[in-house]
């Protein structure tokens, strides 16, 4: 019984510690801001804001952005 519940407890602590991503509306916040600092180009589509939000709800501060090329892209890593 100690060892389950052991268990349980050390599962439960390595979720918490590694689901590091933003709420929903905080990486909404980040993308509009990401977007706004491009100048809404061509650039910066829906399918790219939507892989930034995608991106920084998962993983919130350790994103990897690339932004070499015209369209950015949001990576976890």
């Amino acid at each position: 019984m100690k060892v389950a519940l052991s268990a349980l407890v050390l599962a439960t602590l390595a979720s918490l510690v590694a689901c590091e991503g933003y709420s929903e509306e905080r990486a909404k916040k980040f993308c509009d801001q990401e977007q706004e600092a491009r100048g809404d180009s061509a650039c910066f589509s829906a399918a790219v804001y939507d892989d930034c939000v995608a991106a920084f709800e998962e993983c919130g501060d350790d994103v990897d952005v690339d932004d070499l090329a015209c369209s950015p892209t949001y990576t976890c890593p």
